[in-house]
């Protein structure tokens, strides 16, 4: 941050303001690792344990919500840790009526903290998010943009930096209780915890075997249908960055997800840095890849051709992220994954304050990427006009608002395609 200073002579008694620039290091933040890192696995379960004997994490919750002027009236309408599917939109979806049993019949829970380094207090996405990614997060769109919303985000977090312990026991007995609830009821329980971080719960050796690998098993209380009763507990569903600014090693499939494969799942999201290797790669590993895109997803399944910033393109089949949100569900669900291959999961992007810095700067290979790369910009399936960089409508033409083609003014350069010679110049 640059800061000026005005400075005063005081050996000639004449005020002479001079400039002088002084730069403000703003403090780095801790890693949300750094925060939550650090638990015990046998001090969790002794907390969780005793909770119903001593009510000390409960307690301690409404104290600290109080505290943060959140009323506390002892009812389900007190702030939680985790947002249900009832009190959150992007959960919801899942029970829309054209999705498929398996998607309608999942009741999806999610954590909701400060996006990136929004809470003051530690960065969310630590390795993982791009200028692009904080420009276009979708934790500033809609409803999660409005205070109650945001509130309960920043409260979330610093009651995890006041007591990680103590957070992460009421995220998991709030978690127990509607597993129970579900099963019941013969529905299945998703979990999200990444709604707006980017970490791998599965490296957290204190807490990975409470949050994840005591709900691998099915619930024992199962009511459903008989092929509930195969299923974990949870189904883990999260977005990752992780592992999508390069190519594979040798070996390598993704994250490392520390013997916890059977239910936690994750959708890998392209960005503006991801290069067509590494989407290629996820494709051939039969991962979900989640692509944001400019205009409304069609339905059913489509091909889309994804280009990096050198220019590579990739090619492969495409869904509509939009339509539900238990990414867990895709390869189950989903036409193009069924054969075991991977699929772009195609969302439609969302209007955030902070996408006006994005007008007149973005390009096929940008965070949020034209449904075809070649389509002129202001089309259906293009740039929309203010957004698209000068150099970038000067080489695919232009569709104006009044309908007018404006034909591109420079030879297209020459693409060069990894898996198809369909697209390109």
């Amino acid at each position: 941050m640059l800061k000026k200073v005005a400075k005063t002579n005081t050996t000639t008694g004449v005020n002479n303001m001079v400039k002088r620039i002084e730069i403000v290091h703003a403090p780095k933040l801790p890693t949300y690792h750094d925060i939550i890192g650090g638990l015990d696995e046998a001090g969790l379960r002794q907390t969780i344990a005793r909770e119903q004997a001593t009510g000390d994490v409960q307690n301690w919750w409404e104290s600290f919500i109080k505290d943060k002027g959140h009323p506390v009236g002892g009812t389900n309408k007190d702030l939680t840790m985790l947002t249900a599917s009832s009190d959150n939109l992007k959960l919801a979806k899942n029970q829309n009526l054209g999705n498929p049993d398996t998607v309608r019949r999942t009741q999806e829970l999610g954590l909701s903290i400060p996006e990136h380094t929004t809470s003051g207090l530690f960065d969310a996405c630590a390795g993982c998010s791009t200028e692009e990614c904080r420009i276009t997060c979708n934790g500033k769109s809609g409803h999660y943009s409005q205070w109650p919303a945001e509130r309960a985000k920043q409260t979330r977090g610093a009651a995890i930096v006041n007591n990680p312990q103590f957070a992460m026991a009421k995220v998991i007995l709030e978690l127990k209780r509607a597993v129970n609830s579900n099963a019941f009821a013969g529905v299945h329980t998703a979990l999200r915890m990444n709604m707006w971080n980017d970490y791998n719960y599965t490296k957290n050796k204190g807490l990975a075997p409470v949050l994840i690998g005591d709900f691998e098993e099915p619930p024992s209380n199962w009511q459903g249908d008989s092929s509930g009763a195969s299923e974990p507990s949870v189904k883990h569903t999260n977005y990752t960055k992780e592992t999508m600014n390069r190519v594979l090693l040798p070996g390598e499939t993704g994250i490392d997800k520390h013997g916890y494969d059977r239910n936690y799942h994750v959708a890998y999201s392209t960005h503006n840095r991801t290069p067509a290797r590494r989407v290629e790669q996820g494709l051939d590993l039969g991962q979900s890849l989640a692509t944001p895109v400019w205009g409304k997803v069609r339905s059913g399944t489509n091909f889309f051709a994804f280009q990096d910033k050198e220019n590579n393109r990739v090619i492969g089949k495409s869904f509509s992220g939009d339509e539900y949100d238990d990414r867990s569900s895709d390869s189950i669900v989903q036409p193009a994954m069924q054969s075991g291959e991977g699929a772009f999961s195609l969302l439609s992007n969302k209007n955030v304050p902070n996408m006006k810095q994005m007008e007149g700067r973005s390009t096929e290979a940008s965070f949020i990427r034209p449904q075809d790369p070649d389509a002129p910009v202001g089309s259906k399936l293009g740039i929309p006009s203010k957004y698209a960089s000068e150099e970038t409508k000067q080489r695919l033409g232009e569709v104006t608002k009044s309908g007018k083609t404006i034909s591109p003014r420079t030879i297209p350069w020459n693409r060069r395609n990894i898996n198809s010679d369909q697209f390109g110049a």
